[in-house]
């Protein structure tokens, strides 16, 4: 087959680190391409090289035999590469129809916006991803999952010869991503679309791609065809090492530290009500839209309540802000990670200590060298890859990223941590970390509650597991009886028979 993108000795240097080295491998005209590695292994520098976001240091790369000096985007674009990445800001304010031509923007002959062709383009791709919403309808009011569908779209409306995706399920429901699977089996099939596919979640990997590409530390390890090696091998070349991911062998669990009763949110929450205990990983489990984000966005303060009653330690909490939550021993891990997680204008080591300023000062003035010493502990016991705690966090990978939210909050200490999709962009490795640094704080007494919509990973995590399923918790399950079977049957409303 011809070759379609063919990297030739890419490399790629910032200060302090080497983010390509010498990366050799080819990408087929028409396959379904995966590139996996650990976070740092430098998938999101190939991708923005690709992108004309960056320029390469050294080597470079073709585009069907022909070398690629993109200036910009806007060359890589003319070169028929289109490509979505993980988090790109969407104009909130602005209809679906004006993002997904946010730019070129068609005219009529009479050199004014051609709404009609917009509205009619955009009603086809709405469809093409089973999205039930209008062309007019504001893309701030749809859910995440919906917005990166929306964002895929967009780039998709460009008709691109080689579409890149980077994460591109991580806030998709298991409908929703085949869904998209079959979007990206269609446009293979019927206009020789090439995929770059960068994905974490090997069952993913396993199920569309023709071949997988293996990078880690910034080189090139392998490239394989997925059919002839397993996941278990590409996790190895991934992270040089055997990953075990075990379920929990069980906690002692301790006295109730946060209970919920009959929270509701009119049209979000509805009656909620549970216990987590001191020493356990609460696991909440469903499919989207389920209600577990918005019933800890209100018990975090981040969202009002219409009625129930917190209660922390026994007593009643009145909770209506951020700060009361946190007043209360509460800490919180979002699920968005870019609008609610990281400032991207700080560095990385203010956004770790930005919760902790009151213990890490003395008479109002910051303590310069307990300070330094808090960030460059959690750097190295997070093992997150900075160039400096002085670089600014939007320079990170996404995984590094999220690792800098968790050291956040291990700095402050809660009492209760509520970690929505904590692992999200995060490679199967540090994955591992992750799941060993809570159950570390499990074990010492911390009350964990987590939300993932990865079944196996809630599974290996929580020593008990509740469903919710329209804003209503539907069961309540214990590690021991807990199987993804049974999670469905909650999730999804069907009863065993």
């Amino acid at each position: 087959m011809e070759k379609y993108l063919e990297f030739s000795s890419t490399t790629k240097r910032f200060v302090g680190v080497t983010a390509l080295d010498s990366v050799t491998f080819s990408v087929l005209r028409g396959e379904i391409h995966g590139l996996c590695g650990e976070n740092g292994a430098g998938k999101s520098t190939l991708i923005n090289i690709c992108a004309g976001a960056y320029k390469s240091d050294g080597g470079g790369f073709s585009i069907k035999g022909t070398p690629a000096h993109f200036a910009s985007p806007r060359d890589a674009e003319k070169r028929g590469i289109g490509v979505v990445f993980q988090e790109v800001p969407m104009c909130m304010n602005m209809s679906i129809a004006a993002n997904i031509f946010l730019s070129p923007k068609p005219k009529t002959r009479r050199g004014v916006l051609d709404w009609r062709r917009m509205n009619e383009e955009t009603t086809a791709l709405l469809e093409l991803f089973q999205i039930r919403r209008q062309p007019g309808d504001i893309v701030g009011k749809l859910t995440i999952a919906e917005q990166s569908l929306v964002q895929i779209a967009r780039v998709l409306q460009k008709t691109p010869e080689c579409l890149i995706l980077d994460e591109p399920t991580s806030t998709l429901s298991p409908d929703q991503r085949d869904i998209l699977f079959d979007v990206l089996r269609k446009y293979r099939s019927e206009r020789g679309m090439t995929v770059l596919y960068v994905s974490h979640r090997m069952e993913e990997l396993f199920e569309i791609t023709d071949r997988i590409t293996v990078l880690k530390d910034g080189r090139y390890i392998a490239t394989l065809d997925t059919q002839n090696v397993t996941p278990r091998e590409i996790v190895r070349l991934m992270v040089g090492r055997e990953v075990e991911e075990n379920r929990r062998a069980g906690a002692q669990k301790g006295e109730v530290a946060l209970s919920v009763r009959n929270i509701t949110r009119r049209g979000v929450v509805q009656d909620a009500s549970f216990d987590a205990h001191y020493g356990e990983i609460l696991g909440f489990s469903g499919l989207q839209g389920a209600g577990r984000s918005e019933l800890a966005r209100i018990i975090f303060g981040l969202d009002p309540r219409d009625a129930g009653e917190i209660i922390v330690n026994g007593k009643t909490a009145y909770i209506g802000s951020v700060s009361d939550a946190i007043r209360h021993g509460i800490g919180y891990i979002s699920e968005n990670r870019r609008d609610d997680g990281i400032v991207p204008e700080m560095s990385v080591g203010d956004n770790i200590i930005m919760v902790s300023l009151k213990e890490l000062s003395k008479l109002k003035v910051l303590l310069r060298d307990r300070i330094r010493d808090m960030v460059n502990g959690y750097v190295a016991r997070l093992s997150i890859k900075v160039s400096s705690p002085f670089q600014m966090i939007s320079g990170l990978s996404g995984g590094n990223q999220q690792k800098v939210i968790l050291s956040r909050w291990l700095a402050k200490d809660p009492q209760i941590l509520i970690c929505d999709e904590p692992t999200r962009g995060i490679d199967v490795g540090a994955k591992a970390e992750v799941y060993a640094i809570l159950a570390g704080l499990a074990k010492k007494g911390m009350a964990i509650i987590v939300i993932s919509s990865d079944l196996p990973e809630i599974l290996a995590i929580s020593d008990r597991l509740i469903v919710m399923r329209q804003g209503k918790i539907t069961g309540e399950i214990s590690a021991d009886e807990a199987s993804e079977e049974l999670i469905m049957q909650y999730a999804s409303g069907v009863t065993s028979t």
